[in-house]
């Protein structure tokens, strides 16, 4: 992953965060120290004490992960099979203002994780942030969001103790981000936070505590009078966070564990073996089609020959009493013919109006003798003649006598002497 350019790992590493969200199918709250199902509109007071009792204390009661994990099983049941977000009250959460402009997202989250000793001198654990995804102003102001890692840990380990499986952490106030403006009040404190193109804008807390003080409780009732009542959504009490939509899951203001991400590296990982083994497969048989194509077609050519030799049976037993006669009697029926009758009216023809004076014949060679007043046209008119060859002077002429060697085209003796006395 690191090597791959940043705008594509950026896609791949978003694209696996939002799968492990996409697999929440089960939404806590947690309000006032009470636990509630938001799917199913069921609630649980963690601290075991009355829900009145609690409502009507100031004081907030710390709960470790532990008692949120019954908590939530008791809600969920041992039927969940996915996910599971839980929403946090915003005082667990710290927000920073930044103001980077021209800084892209990763850049940034590597820039504040390297500042996070800066940013909290006195805090000794490590942090985990997040950062919205969508610019909220033209000059590079954003919020982070903080969260302790301990303590987002181990949640995952206590729910997974009890065989949940958490997901996501995320501030109860981000639960639904088309709002404009959100105050979020409990026995904590209150939180107001301002939202732009579903990104912060604006995140201002202060305590139960400094409530009672004058001058920090006016510039906090200046901050709310600042915004309309039509576009502040207050959430007070369990009740008012039934209103909201809370189908959707930002992901970029939740906090994934490091078990829970572990997991979806693993079932990636069995994934990607999966692929791997079947484009190995795909791989194979893609390979192996030319020889299943040879393989076919030799069987079809196979049985084609097979058919043709079925077919043709008769004609090659034929063949073979033709062959076997010609292998016992070749020796007679292939013997040259001279035509020697064929011959002499042949040379007749051409040596006319002259005679011949002699002649001799044997093994398709014929040697003549005669005389002529030109015996070169008679030499020209026996090589023009297709009934013979090699047709040469053997001696030269002498008072017109001529000597003249040729021989009989159709006659091939030594051929036949090498196929049927090849040791003669």
């Amino acid at each position: 992953m690191p090597a791959l350019p940043a705008s594509i790992r950026e896609v791949l590493e978003g694209g696996s965060r939002k799968q492990i969200l996409a697999s929440i199918n089960q939404r806590l709250l947690l309000v006032n120290n009470e636990l509630i199902h938001l799917d199913s509109g069921r609630r649980l007071l963690v601290s075991g004490e009355d829900s009145e009792q609690v409502s009507s204390k100031a004081a907030h009661v710390e709960l470790s992960a532990e008692q949120l994990a019954r908590a939530a099983l008791q809600l969920v049941g041992t039927d969940a099979s996915e996910g599971i977000v839980l929403y946090l009250p915003p005082s667990n959460f710290v927000a920073t203002s930044i103001n980077m402009p021209g800084v892209s997202k990763d850049h940034l989250i590597s820039a504040l994780k390297l500042q996070a000793d800066n940013l909290f001198p006195s805090f000794a654990d490590s942090l985990d942030l997040t950062l919205g995804g969508n610019p909220v102003s033209d000059d590079g102001d954003s919020i982070a969001l903080w969260f302790v890692e301990k303590t987002k840990n181990s949640l995952f380990e206590a729910f997974k103790n009890v065989d949940l499986f958490l997901v996501a952490v995320a501030p109860r106030n981000l639960i639904d981000l088309d709002q404009n403006a959100v105050v979020d009040i409990d026995s904590r404190g209150g939180t107001l936070i301002e939202l732009a193109n579903g990104s912060l804008s604006s995140w201002l807390h202060i305590n139960q505590l400094d409530l009672h003080d004058a001058d920090l409780n006016g510039q906090w009732l200046d901050s709310l009078e600042a915004l309309t009542s039509q576009t502040l959504l207050k959430l007070n009490g369990i009740e008012s966070f039934s209103k909201i939509d809370h189908s959707k899951i930002s992901a970029d203001y939740c906090f994934i564990p490091n078990g829970a991400m572990q997991v979806r590296k693993r079932e990636e990982k069995g994934r990607n073996i999966g692929l791997a083994a079947g484009a190995f497969v795909f791989l194979l048989l893609l390979g192996s089609i030319p020889f299943l194509i040879q393989s076919y077609q030799f069987r079809t050519l196979a049985s084609k020959l097979t058919a043709q030799r079925i077919e043709s049976a008769d004609a090659r037993e034929n063949r073979s009493v033709v062959v076997n006669f010609e292998n016992e009697w070749g020796l007679i029926t292939d013997f040259p013919l001279q035509e020697v009758q064929l011959a002499m009216f042949t040379l007749q023809n051409i040596l006319q109006p002259d005679q011949l004076a002699s002649l001799e014949l044997a093994e398709g060679v014929i040697k003549i003798q005669g005389i002529s007043a030109d015996p070169q046209a008679i030499l020209q008119r026996l090589e023009q003649d297709p009934m013979f060859t090699e047709v040469v002077f053997s001696r030269a002429t002498n008072n017109s006598r001529y000597y003249i060697d040729l021989r009989l085209s159709t006659v091939n003796f030594a051929g036949y002497m090498v196929r049927y006395f090849p040791d003669a």
